[in-house]
């Protein structure tokens, strides 16, 4: 007897809307700022660019920036929201609240600087929860609301080539079948199109 080939999940991967912390290009981390104004406009874009994605479940940090942003999408798109500690934000321990570019003046990059979370450990526990996510009942369409620094350390190994910068308000779609993920758009803007 053949096998049945395992069914394709789809899984929306959002960045919330911008805070002021973000819009003084400092690094957020575990800090837990609200979207401003142009974060709450990107969060409504997003809910409306999702209306026609079949989406099962909006999932998000536990963080208020990723909270606020799912709700918004939620309520756009009328399906059910769940936070999963999982998904908070990388720790930046000391760097937190600093400016990116003097982080980056003394360690080159935020990865370097002493006190962050590990990004292997980030890609771990990013892979980790979104596997968990998808492998519940009737999940093939999810939308996941979380932070700049989960959705590249998950998203690089499947794009190598590409730059991936995850700009607020902005998402990847990626298919997954069986345990094998790949990637079929990243930082896309609402405007643009996403087709299924």
């Amino acid at each position: 007897m053949t096998a049945l080939p395992a069914r394709v999940q789809h899984l929306f991967l959002a960045r919330h809307g911008r805070t002021a912390l973000e819009a003084q290009d400092r690094v957020c981390g575990r800090a837990d700022p609200c979207i401003d104004t142009v974060g709450i406009s990107e969060a409504e874009a997003l809910g409306n660019a999702m209306v026609a994605q079949g989406v099962a479940c909006v999932v998000s940090s536990p963080l208020q920036r990723a909270r606020q942003t799912a709700h918004i999408v939620a309520l756009a798109i009328g399906a059910p929201e769940h936070v999963d500690d999982d998904l908070t934000d990388r720790a930046y321990g000391p760097h937190t609240g600093l400016r990116h570019a003097d982080v980056e003046a003394s360690w080159t990059s935020i990865d370097r600087a002493p006190g962050a979370e590990p990004l292997s450990l980030v890609r771990r526990r990013t892979t980790d929860v979104l596997n968990r996510l998808l492998d519940a009942p009737g999940m093939d369409a999810v939308l996941v609301v979380t932070h700049d620094a989960l959705i590249r350390a998950f998203l690089t190994p499947l794009a190598p080539e590409q730059v991936l910068t995850a700009p607020t308000g902005s998402w990847a779609w990626c298919a997954r079948r069986g345990r094998e993920w790949a990637l079929i758009a990243a930082d896309q803007r609402p405007g643009g199109r996403v087709l299924r």
